[in-house]
């Protein structure tokens, strides 16, 4: 005798289709955090050679770059971490039980 409704098996496809977009997208972000990373850099390079007869300015450029590049790469190491724990979501949807894969879900969740 059950008392309730029963629950439904967890359906992976559409969790599986969801993480998939998701990844893509950190994958955008993390492209774009790189190429702002070069764009800083190029910019840096042309301010170098523009004011090459001003030392104290070059000084404060490369300051300001380096503070820039330091606080894209905090960011590019978040999206990363988060990316790598999406694709280890979904291999395990993909191997495990639906049952198994229940269990572990409060952990999973905690690492995001």
């Amino acid at each position: 005798m059950t008392l309730g409704p029963e629950e439904a098996p967890l359906n992976t496809e559409p969790i599986i289709t969801d993480l998939e977009q998701l990844r893509k997208s950190k994958d955008w972000a993390f492209f774009i955090c790189v190429g702002m990373v070069v764009l800083a850099f190029l910019i840096s390079i042309g301010l170098v050679v523009t004011l090459f007869h001003e030392p104290n300015k070059i000084t404060i450029l490369f300051g300001a770059t380096g503070l820039t590049t330091a606080g894209l790469i905090s960011v590019m190491r978040g999206i990363w971490k988060e990316k790598v724990a999406i694709e280890m979501t979904i291999v395990l949807l993909k191997n495990m039980t639906p049952e198994s894969f229940e269990s572990i879900l409060p952990s999973i969740i905690q690492k995001f």
